[in-house]
């Protein structure tokens, strides 16, 4: 299956929501930048490109800007000073229609020669310095209640489970996963203010989802965003589909190092 996107090589970051906040990306391109200089191997080496893959909520295809274009170009112009192509990750505060667009329209990778360091990423494998990862866009929005559909909140803003295997695929052979919503850290209560009680159900739902998901890949890291919290867990999957009564294949089971990260916060990918 072919998504469209592109293998990754070279020096690998993952950022948390920006929420269409240029400061806040800025602040993270800045970041990457000045750590690949202080580990340039000579001192005056030319320093290498990097990639910012951003885990969802990026604030796309709102009332101001329908398309993402004014942000899209904008992003371009800060990822060309920072010597980094930015990948963008749907989350639930971005309108699924400007993914669906780039997938439609655009050639693969999905860019085009007006936004060259700014890339569409699909559900779907991802190559990254030859490990395997699979992109999940998308979550269940806490806030439901208090936002217009059409305007900030889109129907169709949730984990699209089949698309991350449109053509069918397989669940084998990944090394991570790269997306929006996660398993939920430790440190988020659980328990919903009263005001957002209205999301429940599709929040939990979500969860098992991502829970079978985390089950069948077995991932060894899982990066994601959403809950504007930095935090890092240690989960166990297991994939029982092949174990027989009261049995687990030693390979049936993975630690995985959940890592989510706040808003605008970057860290290279493991």
């Amino acid at each position: 299956m072919n998504t469209g996107n592109p293998d990754i090589t070279g020096s690998a970051w993952v950022c948390g929501d920006i929420h269409g906040e240029l400061s806040v990306l800025q602040v993270a391109l800045r970041d990457s930048l000045m750590y690949r200089k202080r580990n340039a191997k000579v001192i005056g080496e030319k320093v290498e490109e990097a990639h910012m893959i951003l885990l969802g909520d990026v604030g796309l295809g709102f009332p101001d800007d329908p398309a993402g274009e004014a942000l899209v170009r904008k992003m371009n112009r800060l990822a060309e000073m920072f010597r980094t192509t930015v990948y963008l990750i749907r989350g639930n505060h971005d309108n699924p229609a400007v993914w669906d667009r780039a997938r439609n329209s655009a050639s693969l990778p999905q860019q085009d020669d007006e936004h060259p360091r700014v890339v569409f990423l699909q559900d779907g494998p991802i190559l990254v310095n030859g490990r395997r990862f699979l992109v999940i866009g998308g979550a269940a929005s806490a806030d439901v209640e208090f936002r217009e559909e059409g305007r900030d909140w889109w129907e169709e803003e949730g984990v699209r489970v089949q698309s991350a295997f449109r053509g069918g695929g397989d669940w084998t052979g990944y090394y991570g996963i790269l997306s929006h919503a996660g398993p939920r850290p430790s440190i988020v209560n659980p328990e919903l203010p009263t005001m957002f009680l209205a999301a429940k159900d599709a929040i939990d739902r979500e969860q098992v989802v991502l829970g079978a998901i985390g089950n069948a890949l077995l991932p060894s890291v899982w990066y994601h965003g959403h809950y504007h919290r930095n935090n890092v867990d240690f989960r166990y999957f297991c994939n029982l589909s092949d174990a027989g009564e009261g049995e687990l294949a030693e390979d049936s089971c993975v630690m995985c190092i959940c890592t989510c990260l706040d808003i605008g916060a970057a860290t290279p990918i493991l």
